[in-house]
């Protein structure tokens, strides 16, 4: 079990982390489950996953986010974030796939980050993440999109992959997100994606195959404290389950 929040020292470099494989299930120091669903472990490949099973009820919300909130924009403290998750969606019903991966600021109100209907993405909060909306109909395929924001002002773009119809529970893709300090206030966010849920992670591209940078000033919020998010919005009335095998989240303090 890996379950660590804690400080090391890398040769000269300070870094703070929070990785959980889950083998234990969702440990509460680490982690708090909220809203619309159920969270317990569950035996999947490989091992023990994190199972969040949601009701029947339509635009019911639910998250897993971590206790803390231990990352925090700085210049020349980079985050990097990766997680392997599965989103359970399934042929019938694919607007079920809504959902978030990312780092969010602690004051934002998680309820309705993505707005009933999946019609859009929380219009205000500091952070950045991957993201999908409903697809608009049943069985079909649903683009990836990636956002970045500093309260209001916001950067969201599609990317050309799809997450497909039929992508079942038990399928796992892996998600990363880095944020990369150019300036002491220009930062850098990048997004990344394994859709057969490996370590063979590749920079996302837009809908014209171009990597996906976003940069925006962050000198009105730096040293805002940050959470691991995995936001998950019922799309219809059949019940969804989804997984979360592992996730990692670093950050250089100097």
């Amino acid at each position: 079990m890996r379950t660590n929040v804690l400080s090391i020292l890398q040769g000269n470099i300070h870094q703070f982390e929070l990785s959980d494989d889950f083998t234990g299930g969702l440990v509460s120091t680490r982690w708090t489950a909220a809203g619309d669903l159920t969270a317990a472990a569950n035996v999947l490949d490989p091992g023990a996953c994190l199972k969040v099973t949601h009701s029947t009820t339509n635009n019911a919300d639910g998250l897993v986010g971590s206790a803390l909130a231990p990352f925090s924009l700085m210049p020349n403290c980079p985050i990097d974030l990766v997680g392997r998750l599965s989103v359970g969606v399934d042929a019938a019903t694919a607007n079920e796939a809504n959902f978030f991966f990312g780092l969010v600021d602690s004051a934002t109100t998680l309820t309705d980050f993505i707005t009933d209907n999946g019609a859009a993405l929380n219009s205000d909060f500091e952070g950045a993440g991957i993201y999908k909306l409903d697809t608009g109909a049943a069985g079909t395929a649903g683009p990836l999109r990636c956002a970045s924001s500093i309260g209001t002002t916001q950067t969201l773009t599609q990317t050309n992959e799809n997450l497909a119809a039929g992508t079942a529970a038990g399928n796992f893709i892996t998600l990363g997100v880095s944020l990369n300090a150019e300036t002491p206030s220009l930062l850098n966010a990048t997004f990344f994606y394994d859709p057969a849920g490996g370590a063979n992670l590749k920079q996302l591209l837009d809908v014209y195959g171009r990597p996906i940078k976003h940069r925006f000033d962050f000198s009105g919020v730096a040293g805002t404290n940050l959470k691991v998010v995995w936001y998950n919005k019922q799309g219809s009335t059949t019940a969804s389950a989804a997984q979360l095998s592992f996730v990692s989240c670093v950050q250089r303090r100097f």
